[in-house]
């Protein structure tokens, strides 16, 4: 059986992943996109997709570490 406490306790842990729940799918769409503009580049051909690579890697890496900040604030 819950208390109130218990309860209150529940509604403000929740609050607090809310706040952090855009961010997160934020930090996850970006880390997507980045992963697949990295492949992408990787298997085409001409003088863009040379230009993109290195730069999406770069995203790539930045969208993770934002997110791993973000999971290890949330606990």
């Amino acid at each position: 059986m819950t208390t109130k406490a218990d309860a209150v306790q529940s509604v403000e842990s929740t609050k607090a992943k809310d706040g952090n729940l855009l961010a997160n799918k934020c930090a996850i769409t970006g880390m997507a996109g980045s992963l697949g503009a990295t492949v992408l580049s990787v298997m085409g051909q001409g003088k863009v997709a040379h230009l993109i690579h290195p730069w999406a890697g770069m995203a790539f890496v930045g969208f993770a570490l934002w997110h791993t900040y973000l999971k290890s604030k949330e606990k």
